[in-house]
């Protein structure tokens, strides 16, 4: 799986977009931040076939974490 997460702070949204590198299926959603505050977390849940896995275990890696700040 590929997950990107893209905050746009001057407009208070963000996107979400997964892609399942194994079958090419993706999908993305957009939310809005709460007015005038910072991310603090992002927290990442056991979500399958349409619904929440809170009791059964699921296994993730992270491999690459990158973090750009566009006014530089």
């Amino acid at each position: 799986m590929y997950v990107e997460f893209t905050f746009d702070w001057e407009n208070d949204t963000y996107t979400v977009y997964v892609e399942d590198q194994a079958t090419g299926s993706s999908r993305t959603h957009s939310g809005e931040l709460r007015h005038g505050e910072d991310v603090r977390s992002v927290e990442v849940a056991n979500w399958a076939s349409g619904a929440w896995r809170d009791s059964q275990p699921y296994h993730m890696w992270v491999d690459d974490v990158t973090l750009e700040d566009e006014d530089d």
